[in-house]
């Protein structure tokens, strides 16, 4: 009825959710150009002129925004690549859990848990 995966099948899928979380950073990442001119844009939109020192803070407060939210992204890969792990060391345990049950209704020794 339930199909059984093995470590292997667990293991592929966090390599696949890592590396589509990887190409989601790039992707961000790849698009530097058109951001400056967006912040460029913006700037002009605040009203301060190319060159002045205004428009000097808007563009770093602009790549400052933009550095948060890369470093905030990674964070949130990271946290994810860690809840899977998570994840997947709790389907190990009661993967085992389950078998030394079965043991034990057999009458073998159980085996053990860690």
């Amino acid at each position: 009825m339930f199909r059984r995966y093995g470590a292997d099948h667990y293991r592929a899928a966090l390599w696949g959710l890592a590396t589509l979380l990887t190409i989601a950073v790039a992707g961000t990442v790849s698009a530097g150009r058109s951001d400056i001119h967006e912040d460029r844009e913006t700037c002009s939109r605040f009203g301060a002129h190319y060159g002045s020192p205004e428009f000097s803070r808007c563009m770093m407060v602009q790549q400052r925004r933009r550095d948060t939210h890369t470093i905030d992204a990674l964070e949130q890969q990271r946290l994810s690549a860690e809840i899977a792990q998570r994840n997947l060391q709790t389907v190990r345990r009661m993967r085992c859990e389950r078998e030394a049950d079965k043991d034990r209704e057999r009458g073998v020794r159980p085996r053990w848990c860690h």
